[in-house]
């Protein structure tokens, strides 16, 4: 079993529904039917709707457990994901503390993006976790560069806390870094591994995006799409832009996106990259 770094094939899933996922038991035998080597499931989501703050516990600790131990039993590993928000360090640590505290659960994943951004001259692109906008719209969520900096590194820290010597991170955040500079990269690089979202770029920034993240993290693992011009019969083609870099795995944004024809161009993937993995040790 896969401890502190995942590797292979990996799917995000947002919400656990019987609807998009099965059963626990029917999820798991799914997953592994496909050569999936990890899911990261959901856990805490902050943001704003309207001017109303929120933190969201999207899937329940007992949900996830659920999940988790179908996965653990078809030998596949359970990761947590959330979505954190600067400043609101204690509500996500009790949060992601109880899915860690999941027996099952081997890490969590951090999803850092537009709260974690500062008011900048140097502006920075709209394009955000999905290619197109930011995945919150929110033109109030900027603060000062010290102001992102310092929650960036509390964000960091506060996990590591919470976490014990069994558990991994992770950070996924904007692919192609030099179209954010209002970022705090500095302050979340070298924890875990790393999971550049690169959902709409060309070959070129592919290599970049991952040449750039891998000079702060030993891991790479890019975060793909299932979903927009990319995917579909278009989904091979993207997987190929990362032939002959150093990486070890993806991630895919969605399980609930993923239709039948993606499932077969990525058990396929995997079941190359599997072949390429080192032996266990």
């Amino acid at each position: 079993m896969l401890k502190t770094e995942p590797r292979g094939l990996g799917v995000y899933i947002r919400r656990l529904s019987k609807r998009h996922h099965g059963t626990p038991p029917e999820c798991a035998r799914k997953a592994k039917e496909n050569n999936v080597s990890w899911v990261a499931i959901l856990c805490a989501w902050q943001d704003r709707k309207g001017t109303a703050d929120r933190h969201l516990e999207i899937n329940s600790p007992a949900k996830i457990a659920e999940y988790a131990k179908a996965l653990e039993d078809e030998g596949i590993d359970c990761w947590v994901w959330s979505f954190p928000r600067a400043g609101w360090v204690i509500e996500h640590s009790r949060t992601v503390r109880a899915a860690l505290a999941i027996p099952s659960v081997r890490g969590i994943l951090l999803d850092p993006e537009i709260y974690f951004k500062w008011t900048s001259d140097e502006g920075g692109e709209v394009s955000g976790m999905r290619g197109t906008r930011e995945a919150v719209d929110d033109p109030d969520a900027r603060g000062s560069k010290d102001w992102a900096r310092y929650w960036a590194r509390q964000l960091v820290r506060e996990t590591l806390d919470i976490m014990d010597e069994s558990h991994g991170i992770g950070i996924t955040s904007y692919g192609v870094q030099r179209f954010h500079p209002n970022f705090p990269w500095f302050d979340f690089g070298g924890v875990g591994f790393g999971s550049p979202q690169l959902y709409r770029v060309s070959r070129n920034l592919v290599w970049e995006s991952v040449n750039t993240w891998g000079d702060q993290y030993e891991s790479i693992l890019p975060s793909i799409p299932t979903f927009g011009d990319q995917s579909g019969a278009n989904l091979q083609g993207h997987l190929d832009k990362f032939e002959g870099l150093d990486i070890q795995g993806i991630c895919v944004w969605s399980w609930k996106q993923t239709d039948r024809r993606e499932w077969a161009t990525l058990r396929k993937w995997a079941a190359k990259f599997q072949l390429s993995s080192p032996p266990a040790k």
